[in-house]
């Protein structure tokens, strides 16, 4: 994923999800990409991590499946 691409609006809580603590980054097209940290802790981290990221304009690891 590349935040430094103008595609990538923000990023924002979603307290209407049907999982607690989701995190929702949202692109251009109406395209989200919706997160579930495990605890309050870890969305805050998160949502501070994709902020610092978007300010900066850096690219996020890569995740293997």
């Amino acid at each position: 994923m590349d935040f430094r691409d103008e595609n990538c609006q923000g990023c924002r809580r979603n307290r209407n999800a049907d999982r607690d603590f989701v995190i929702e980054i949202v692109f251009a097209h109406d395209i989200v990409l919706m997160l579930a940290a495990k605890t309050k802790s870890d969305q805050d981290e998160w949502l501070n991590a994709i902020m610092k990221g978007l300010s900066q304009g850096v690219s996020a690891p890569t995740m293997e499946r």
